[in-house]
């Protein structure tokens, strides 16, 4: 069977389980922080007791301590519970909530690259709703900042991916999602989006993520997804029916 051919529920469950592997591999090196954290809390406690240490106060904050790293812990699996949930039906939704949930989920990813990831919302106070299927848009903007990240692994200097939200002509809200990296082959122009082509170089890519990228915007969110520029900087710009207006 083709990929063209493969059916799109498939395809876009098989995605979501990549992306939840890689980001799975990311997390277990930030736990490892507060796990190490709370085994020292632990640790300490006996011995703070031997030396007449423990009061109300050492209590109080040891407490606290402990508090705030099982609660980062327990957010991180809240977040990744939520993004592999599969919805059946469409729900409004709000497009810069799951933009800066979706660079919470790669923020690991980010800092171990050293790659700065910013929005900026140009929405004058709105939240930008649409009618759709949340995780799977943040499943296209995970593909295009995991792109992004591995273009951006041969810069030297400054690593920079940057996204704008902002309002199109009327009823239509714009993503734009662009890095400083080195651009795409000029051999890709055109036919980018199509399912055996890939614009990692020498790294096995398939292709499948954007032309995964391209099937969710159109058919569960109605869109359009296109790249803007190929470089200086390397530009996709997404496209949405807004259920808000300006």
């Amino acid at each position: 069977m083709q990929k063209d051919e493969l059916d799109p529920e498939l395809l876009i469950q098989n995605n979501r389980m990549v992306l939840m592997g890689e980001m799975v591999s990311a997390i277990a090196h930030q736990w490892r922080q507060p796990l190490s954290s709370i085994k020292l809390l632990i640790q300490d406690f006996p011995e703070a007791y031997r030396h007449g240490e423990v009061d109300e106060q050492y209590a109080i904050t040891l407490s606290q301590k402990i508090s705030r790293h099982v609660n980062f812990l327990s957010d991180t699996i809240e977040d990744f519970r939520n993004f592999y949930k599969i919805k059946r039906t469409g729900e409004l939704f709000s497009v810069s909530h799951t933009i800066e949930e979706t660079l919470h989920l790669a923020e690991v990813r980010l800092i171990s690259s050293e790659i700065t990831a910013t929005l900026h919302n140009n929405l004058l106070g709105s939240d930008g709703m649409v009618f759709g299927f949340q995780n799977e848009l943040k499943q296209v903007i995970l593909n295009l900042i995991n792109n992004a990240s591995e273009a951006l692994s041969v810069r030297q200097g400054e690593r920079a991916i940057e996204l704008f939200l902002e309002w199109a002509e009327e009823g239509l809200l714009r993503i734009r999602v662009q890095d400083n990296g080195p651009g795409i082959r000029d051999d890709v122009m055109g036919k980018i989006f199509d399912s055996n082509v890939s614009t990692k170089d020498k790294q096995g890519g398939s292709g499948i993520g954007l032309y995964l990228s391209k099937m969710i915007i159109e058919t569960r969110l109605g869109g359009t997804i296109e790249l803007e520029r190929m470089r200086d900087p390397t530009t996709f710009c997404i496209t949405l029916p807004c259920a808000q207006k300006p």
